[in-house]
């Protein structure tokens, strides 16, 4: 035990309960203090309660007790105690530090500052203090002052992790991650087990992309966290992000679920766990937990824009634009809903709309090639079927007889599906947590629409093109979406078929490829590619 521990306990022994209540309340101190270096903060808050029992007024015990109550997130009874503090001496400096901690955790960075400056002002300049400055000029955006406190506060303690944690929290969060992983180091070389320390250089690892180390940091925080870590569906959900980008599908949605099973009511984790349901081609249940976030966060515009993505992908074409014109209607300067809107009116062939909603995300968004391509290639589409029906006008009045009606134009044989806009940034780690990856599901052509003759065909060539052409580039996971387009479109495709397998196949999604190539020779029985592919599949799967 440390000499300050010591002292404090000797403090105990001076209660006015008597000789006896004195020893019983310095060994439940001691066992308090012993209990908390063991991690085991519940139990050390009944030893401390049992000091107060013995001794009402022994203000070690009450701040030992607000401390613990304030790591483990219960802030109103932490302020509790600390007016209980303050009722026994007003000028009690730690008290003080500790309720600079208390605002910082309810989001109060100016009072929190107050209350640290207070504590400088009586002379008490500890690395405790020094930190919460730091914190505190951190959220107020002064982060040179911020980082100067923080480096005091390392000097002032070399053995706490806790100031280089906190520096290096900061440093992430400007950016410098390879700063902020020196300090998550020396933080962790004073203690291994520090499982916030743990989780956030996780983090840095995966903005600096070494996802194998962020998963690993991760996994060890979760080993290390005591019972109530504030952090573990968090932790969980940001592992399932750098697993899913290291490519194990299954351990990521494992790790989304158990995440929404810590706190329910965590809609991020409802996303990206829809987001990897939708990739995996389970539109149904990535729908329901796209409606669940919808419920829990009605004005959450990329959560609205996510639910139409499934409802295109499932055929209902107009629920699906109905939550892009309610985000469009949420956040009418947000490109978002413009954009996604526009992609799924340009998938359907109302090639007009399209247009008018892309141009008004570009002018939200200049800067973004993916919408100025899709809005080029919709002002083509206008512009053919513009110049066909001015030739079908001509044609017919030459004719004698009243000219037919026009069958509707199908896209031009070189118009792709366009790919649909993000709603959720599909950053495995960011430096403060805020999770994770997100595509949205194309909408797949409604089943009961009746196109013109040949135009899903046609259609279906157009998406099938689009397909080979990111195979050649190796995009495989972005192949996959127009290949799907095409087969849904044609069914009798082979070469759609065979395409989309050869995709599943270089992603290791090797039974999904199989079905595909044998789609394609059921289809024809001579396709030489679709047979090559399907024994290299098998190879595969028995390895």
């Amino acid at each position: 035990m440390r000499a300050g521990a010591v002292l404090c306990a000797l403090v105990l022994c001076a209660a006015p309960a008597g000789a006896q209540g004195g020893r019983a309340a310095q060994t439940a101190y001691e066992r308090g203090m012993r209990l908390e270096q063991d991690g085991l903060l519940e139990q050390a808050l009944e030893a401390y309660a049992e000091v107060l029992q013995h001794n009402p007024k022994s203000s070690a015990a009450l701040r030992r007790r607000a401390g613990l109550l304030l790591r483990l997130g219960r802030l109103d009874e932490a302020g509790a105690e600390l007016e209980r503090v303050f009722a026994l001496n007003r000028s009690d400096p730690e008290g003080w530090r500790l309720s600079g901690e208390l605002r910082l955790a309810r989001g109060d960075a100016r009072g929190a500052l107050e209350a640290f400056d207070r504590c400088l002002a009586m002379q008490y300049q500890t690395s405790a203090v020094e930190r919460g400055r730091g914190e505190a000029l951190a959220r107020l955006g002064r982060n040179e002052e911020a980082l100067e406190a923080l480096g005091r506060a390392i000097r002032l303690r070399l053995d706490d992790p806790q100031p280089w944690l906190a520096r290096g929290k900061l440093l992430a969060s400007l950016g410098r991650y390879h700063d902020a992983i020196e300090d998550f180091d020396r933080a962790l070389a004073l203690n291994a087990k520090l499982a916030d320390a743990l989780y956030y250089r996780g983090h840095a690892q995966g903005q600096v992309a070494r996802f194998d180390r962020a998963a690993a940091d991760l996994s060890a925080a979760l080993e290390a966290a005591p019972p109530g870590w504030p952090l573990r569906a968090d932790a969980l959900l940001f592992r399932g992000a750098a697993l899913e980008v290291l490519g194990r599908r299954e351990e990521a949605l494992q790790d989304y679920t158990a995440a929404l099973a810590e706190r329910p009511d965590f809609v991020r984790a409802l996303l990206v766990r829809a987001d990897l349901l939708a990739r995996l081609g389970r539109h149904e249940e990535a729908l329901a937990d796209r409606t669940r976030a919808v419920q829990m966060e009605p004005s959450n515009v990329a959560a609205l824009v996510a639910r139409g993505g499934s409802l295109h992908a499932l055929g209902m074409h107009e629920l699906g634009l109905k939550d892009r014109t309610r985000a469009i209607e949420l956040e009418p300067q947000n490109p978002l809903g413009w954009h996604a809107r526009g992609a799924a009116l340009f998938l359907l062939g109302r090639f007009e709309e399209a247009l008018a909603d892309l141009e008004t995300a570009r002018k939200l968004a200049p800067a973004d090639a993916e919408i100025a391509s899709l809005a080029e290639r919709a002002r083509a589409e206008v512009a053919s079927r513009r110049r066909a029906a001015e030739a079908e006008t001509a044609a017919a009045a030459k004719q004698t007889a009243p000219p037919a009606e026009p069958a509707p134009q199908a896209p031009a044989a070189n118009a792709a599906p366009p790919p649909e806009p993000q709603t959720a940034p599909p950053q495995p780690v960011s430096a403060t947590p805020a999770p994770a990856p997100a595509a949205s599901a194309k909408p797949a052509p409604a089943a009961s629409a009746k196109p013109a003759a040949g135009a899903g065909p046609r259609r279906a060539a157009a998406c099938h093109a689009e397909g080979r052409r990111l195979l050649q580039q190796e995009q495989f996971e972005a192949a996959l979406d127009p290949l799907t387009c095409a087969v849904t479109l044609d069914p009798e495709l082979a070469l759609a078929w065979n395409a989309r397998g050869y995709a599943y196949l270089r992603l290791g999604r090797i039974r999904e490829a199989l079905a595909d190539f044998d789609r394609a020779l059921a289809l024809n029985p001579r396709y030489e590619n679709a047979r090559h592919n399907r024994e290299a599949a098998l190879r595969r799967l028995r390895q």
